[in-house]
């Protein structure tokens, strides 16, 4: 990765936080793993030493040794599971709360063209898998280097020849990563785009089910999902390819073949007198431990350029500008007056106009209605007054004041909007309604449910407060929707209440009564 690139200067960057636990796991690891080399010198010296010079005592007490050690390995093997399990998701869930703050905190245009929820979702399964590169795998391949680097030293102080057979293991290991590593990083970088899309593509048929259903859509949605499956498929053939190609070559094969050079070698010295059994045994031993530590080198390298590519992205939207809002807060929410004077807005850069030179005036205690034909503009108007998009020239302004330096965030927590297809959370009404107001009763619930008509359909039901909504709504009729969406802004007591068709879907004598 080229050091000029700011993706990967905050992939590294971010990295650094997890030093603590990296160092913690690296340790522990190494303490573990390290250990396990104990066992071939006991057996070496009872071979070699106490065997021939009768020593019972000291073969016993070896022998305990012997069985002590792995399990000192495995308590704290278990302990570093644990360890880096508990740290690792709390780090995890800190790195994915920025990355969806980062995406919610996106202009409308930038959601408009991007699947954010689908790119949330997707960031949320990632995050885990980039927190434990760096504060599991990493660790645990330096650890397992390390070991690995102990064990030839060993190796060499049993025999230097035995070593020496074993040194050429070492290039042929770390050398096939470098050669696959970019290939497998791009690899994994187009998946991960492609993937989002084909997420995106299934959540999208699966929301408008009814509308796939009445339009017979299934069979193009089939073929747009065989499309995205079969060119993420070919890639993830190669990526595959390339890592079980070299794992098991590192891993099986050559590391047999290196075993097989040396055990014959050390044979051919027994015979020559100038190596020993127990030397044999320990080089049995270690030489499998000195594989797997280079072994488990080649294995991060690979994973290490996958992972990147697919991590990039979560990095990409770290890098994402914020949202351009102002900073003021006002004493007071419309004292006077909002009012949108000469605004123009097109949603393109180079697109056709929307609006332009468009202008209304609210004074506080009125009620106002925009009325137009279809694509006139109505809820391109009340977007614009929301703060939702900037308008292209003109300006939006609240008591005299422009809203570009007022805090959106302040500016619309004085507001509740009801639209004409209102948006429901999965859960039941009371859920819906702790929403709108999180400190209300239930007898302010049943009040602003009363102000729509809803109060009553409730109490006949079993569960009332407590009746499944379903997801968005499902549960429930259009009108009840709209009412159920009505009584949360009621509810919520913001001062200024905006309807956007928000009784389409009443009969005549409840939408009479609700206005």
């Amino acid at each position: 990765m080229k050091a000029k690139d700011p993706i990967a200067r905050a992939l590294w960057t971010n990295a650094r936080k997890y030093l603590p636990l990296s160092v913690a796991s690296f340790a522990i690891v190494l303490c573990s793993q390290g250990i396990l080399l104990i066992p071939a010198l006991i057996m070496q010296r009872v071979l070699d030493t106490l065997i021939p010079a009768g020593d019972v005592r000291g073969i016993i007490w070896n022998t305990v040794f012997f069985v002590l050690i792995p399990l000192l390995a495995a308590v704290g093997q278990a302990f570093y599971q644990y360890y880096s399990a508990v740290k690792g998701r709390a780090y995890g869930h800190d790195l994915n709360q920025r990355i969806i703050d980062r995406i919610l905190s996106q202009p409308m245009s930038y959601h408009d063209k991007n699947p954010s929820g689908e790119l949330a979702a997707q960031a949320t399964r990632d995050t885990m898998g980039y927190v434990l590169l760096w504060t599991k795998d990493i660790p645990e391949m330096l650890a397992s280097s390390l070991v690995a680097l102990i064990s030839l030293v060993l190796i060499f102080r049993l025999n230097v020849y035995v070593g020496l057979s074993q040194v050429l293991f070492v290039p042929l290991v770390l050398l096939p990563p470098k050669l696959v590593g970019k290939v497998v990083s791009r690899n994994a970088e187009a998946m991960f785009g492609t993937l989002a899309k084909i997420r995106a593509l299934v959540q999208e048929a699966f929301r408008g089910v009814r509308y796939v259903k009445l339009m017979g859509l299934q069979d193009m949605l089939l073929q747009k999902y065989k499309h995205l499956f079969l060119s993420v498929s070919e890639l993830f053939g190669r990526t595959a390819a390339a890592e079980t190609l070299l794992g098991p070559i590192a891993s099986q094969v050559l590391s047999a073949l290196f075993l097989g050079i040396g055990f014959v070698l050390g044979a051919m010295l027994i015979i020559r007198g100038s190596f020993t059994a127990g030397g044999l045994l320990a080089f049995v031993t270690l030489a499998p431990r000195m594989h797997a530590g280079l072994t488990n080198m080649l294995h991060t390298n690979i994973k290490y350029f996958k992972q990147v590519g697919e991590y990039r992205h979560l990095f990409e939207y770290l890098q994402l500008p914020g949202e351009r809002t102002g900073g003021l807060t006002p004493g007071s929410f419309l004292a006077h007056s909002l009012a949108a004077e000469d605004v123009s807005f097109s949603y393109e850069e180079d697109g056709k106009q929307v609006l332009k030179d468009f202008s209304l005036r609210l004074n506080r205690g009125q009620w106002l209605g925009i009325e137009g034909a279809t694509g006139a503009g109505k809820t391109t108007a009340l977007n614009l007054l929301l703060l939702l998009y900037p308008p292209t020239s003109g300006r939006i302004v609240l008591d005299g004041v422009d809203c570009a330096a007022i805090d959106r965030a302040w500016y619309l927590s004085h507001i509740a909007v009801v639209g004409q297809h209102p948006f429901l959370f999965t859960g039941s009404v009371r859920d819906n309604l702790r929403y709108a107001s999180p400190q209300a009763n239930d007898q302010a619930m049943w009040a602003a449910l009363d102000e729509v008509l809803l109060g009553d359909l409730l109490r006949g039901t079993e569960q009332q407060l407590d009746l499944n909504a379903g997801e968005d709504g499902g549960l429930l009729s259009g009108g009840e929707k709209q009412r159920l969406s009505l009584a949360m802004a009621l509810l919520s007591g913001r001062p200024l209440l905006v309807l956007d068709e928000a009784t389409s879907n009443l009969d005549a004598d409840t939408e009479a009564h609700i206005r």
